[in-house]
């Protein structure tokens, strides 16, 4: 009996770290078409929990006006069903009951466009020229929108409804029966508001379908009131695209509010040049609300290469931010296993007055939109002090400032140091990337002055944004936070 418990208990484990498989059905692709759509796939499967694997038939399809299509199956009213007449996606249902509802057929249909507007890049380098749409990106979007990351919203001659697509609509025939909807909502649709909370699929406000369901699909005034999405958005609800009627884009992520940002990858259209082969924190949020469970450790990089050292009792640590697609909001510092400190000023350095005449250890971690880090590496410091220094605050060795600060153009950059050594400079971005070196060299003590363009190093003009600037010297290290602003 306590054998059979043991392998029970285990059974039980594995299930709930499942990660997913995705099982791909291709029509009418070569290997190299192939490879890229499994480079999108293998993306999303160490994300997904589900026991049962994910089913998608992918195939080619000229369809005038898109670059990519897709088509969830669907199921409602299944036994666990966390809700009545709502459609969800069968690979989420099946995920929820841990069975396969739709024993055999697909989860979701994708259906591509064998010659979109501009050429599709097949390459899985991440290198797409900027006249084409790199396939990997599209897919992976498209598999998003299989999970239940899609509306069933549509405007036709005025009117606004939902639960009343059918993909004959635009000429497809899936590899599944097609469900009537009956004019009853995806799950999606029941999360989406305007700015005054009002749910669009309240019919005593908006009858389906209807003028005034209409005006809403198009008044920009949309949002998605899921608690984890809109605590990956930053404590507010995403907004969502809701202007002139465009299937391909009503009720998700809005583009012109997350250009340039980690949640840019949420925006469901073709953009050229792609690349964004990462999910939008908003996104995620999304699906968990949705019901997924997802893995998201693999996304969460720790700081690296901590340091410290002790300095006439102080403690201060060093290290590098991650290199990662997502912008770093703040490093969490511990000692012994307790919080001390939290930082979204100084995401790069640290100095502790602990208790002198014992040995610490240190860790840090990174705060990202959806989550927290494992933890650094560790470092234990031994924080001696002499007799005469004890009531001695430590001076620094090194100081940085900037001006102007916020900047449109330029900033000026004041380096102090107490004493002479090699100097290096340089900028980074939220994500931890080094996107300019300014200078590097030995310089004697004393105040030393340069300046910051806002450019990279391919003397590129960098996108509005906080960047930091990281000045190390005789083990010392300064930063200064800079808001650029174009």
């Amino acid at each position: 009996m306590k054998q059979l418990l043991i392998a029970l208990l285990l059974l039980c484990a594995i299930s709930l770290s499942a990660v997913a498989d995705i099982q791909v059905t291709y029509t009418g692709f070569t290997t190299e078409q192939q490879t890229a759509f499994e480079a999108a796939v293998a993306l999303w499967e160490p994300l997904l929990n589900s026991p049962v694997p994910i089913k998608i038939n992918a195939r080619f399809q000229q369809v005038p006006g898109f670059v990519t299509l897709f088509v969830p199956n669907m199921i409602r009213n299944f036994a666990g069903a966390p809700q009545t007449n709502i459609w969800y996606c069968n690979a989420l249902a099946n995920a929820l009951t841990g069975t396969e509802l739709n024993p055999g057929e697909a989860d979701m249909d994708i259906i591509v466009i064998p010659t979109p507007d501009h050429a599709w890049y097949y390459g899985v380098d991440g290198a797409c020229p900027a006249s084409n749409y790199d396939f990997v990106t599209e897919m992976f979007k498209a598999v998003a929108y299989g999970l239940g990351y899609m509306p069933s919203f549509y405007v036709q001659q005025g009117y606004g409804s939902y639960g009343m697509l059918n993909p004959s609509v635009l000429g497809l025939t899936t590899s599944f029966p097609w469900e009537d909807m009956q004019g009853q909502p995806a799950q999606y649709d029941t999360f989406v508001v305007n700015t005054s909370g009002q749910h669009l699929t309240d019919t005593a406000l908006f009858p389906n379908p209807s003028p005034a369901l209409n005006a809403q699909l198009s008044g920009g005034n949309l949002r998605f009131d899921g608690v984890t999405a809109i605590e990956y958005a930053g404590n507010t609800q995403p907004v969502l695209y809701a202007a002139a009627f465009n299937l391909a884009r009503t009720a998700r992520l809005n583009g012109s509010t997350y250009q340039d940002t980690e949640n840019f990858p949420g925006v469901p259209t073709g953009i050229l040049g792609g690349g964004w082969r990462f999910p939008a924190p908003i996104v995620l949020g999304i699906l968990q609300d949705l019901g997924w469970t997802l893995s998201l450790n693999t996304l969460l990089y720790p700081p690296q290469n901590l340091s410290g050292v002790n300095q006439n009792g102080a403690v201060i640590l060093n290290w590098d931010l991650p290199v990662t697609d997502y912008a770093v909001n703040a490093i969490h510092i511990y000692r012994d296993g307790t919080e001390i400190a939290s930082s979204s000023d100084n995401l790069l350095s640290y100095t502790d007055y602990p208790t002198t005449g014992c040995s610490y250890e240190y860790y840090v971690k990174a705060q990202y939109s959806h989550g927290l880090s494992e933890a650094s590496n560790s470092v234990t410091v031994y924080c001696s002090v002499s007799a005469e220094d004890q009531s001695l605050i430590p001076a620094s060795n090194l100081k940085l400032s900037s001006a102007p600060n916020p900047f449109t153009h330029s900033t000026s950059l004041s380096c102090e140091l107490s004493k002479a050594g090699d100097l290096q400079i340089g900028i980074y971005n939220l994500k931890g990337q080094k996107v300019r070196h300014l200078r590097s060299g030995n310089l004697n003590a004393g105040q030393h002055k340069l300046s910051w363009d806002g450019k990279d190093d391919q003397n590129r003009p960098l996108s509005s944004g906080i960047y930091f600037i990281r000045a190390t010297s005789n083990g010392f290290t300064a930063s200064q936070k800079v808001l650029l602003l174009r």
